[in-house]
This record gives structure tokens, sequence and C-alpha cells, in this order.
């Protein structure tokens, strides 16, 4: 797996919808440093949706989906939406991505679990609407 050395955004704006919903109010850019591979970077559209459900419901009362995990979660949305890499490699970032934020290592393991073993219906079925709101370049080290 690729290392992440580190997860950072431009500021993320959000308005809620109704329900468990949120839409991005301004564009966001998602940069990925990864060890000897360079830079993934992310652009969601302003419009781009999340319920920050990145685990499954059972557990979503368990793990804080915000604050400083906001930005994992989104990013892995979106890895979710646009694909281009494995559904494990999306899944290891989030994890590395929550450590880095200081989750403690069991409920880090604990959404990286449910993911991995959950997650499978929710890769690679977004709408062609939420889709095109996804943009992935990489600029290698």
């Amino acid at each position: 797996m690729m290392k992440l050395n580190k997860l950072t955004s431009t500021p993320i704006i959000l308005k809620k919808l109704d329900g468990k919903w949120w839409e991005l109010d301004e564009p966001l850019i998602i940069y990925l440093d990864i060890a000897d591979a360079g830079v993934i970077k992310i652009r969601l559209d302003a419009g781009f949706k999340t319920d920050f459900g990145s685990i499954p419901k059972f557990a979503q009362g368990y793990i804080n989906r915000a604050d400083d995990n906001l930005l994992s979660f989104l990013m892995h949305d979106a890895g979710y939406a646009f694909g281009a890499f494995s559904r494990d490699t999306w899944d290891d970032f989030l994890y590395q991505s929550l450590r880095m934020v200081g989750m403690r290592w069991f409920k880090a393991q604990s959404v990286y679990q449910s993911v991995s073993w959950f997650g499978s219906t929710y890769f690679g079925v977004s709408s062609t609407e939420q889709l095109n709101r996804v943009h992935l370049t990489w600029d290698e080290a």
C-alpha cells in the first residue's frame, strides 16, 4: 500500500441539506502527499454531496465523523465515488489519515474493518451528477 505522509485541503465550506446529507457550498481541493509517489489532488466541485457515511450505519454512532475527522471522510467518499485506485487503497488512506489526526488505533481499526467488510456496495456506484463533481490528478514525485 501507499504511505500517506500528509492530508490537507482548502477550507471546507458545507451547507446542510434535508436529512443526513451535506453539500459542498464551494469547491474543495484535497491534497494527499504520498511517500515516494508525489501528490494526489482531488478537486470536489460545489454541489458534491456527502453524509460522511464512509462507515456502515451501525458504527456511525461510535465514530465521530466531524471535527478533525471530516477531511478523512470527505477524501474517502470522493475516492469511493471516483475510483481510480482500488477500494482497498481508499480504505487504507482513510485509516492512515484518521491515525494522523490522532484517532486511537482501535477506533481507526474499527473504521477500517467496517469499510473493508461492508463498503463494497458503495464503491463505484455514484450517480453521474456526483461523479462529474470529482476530479483527480496525480503529480508524481
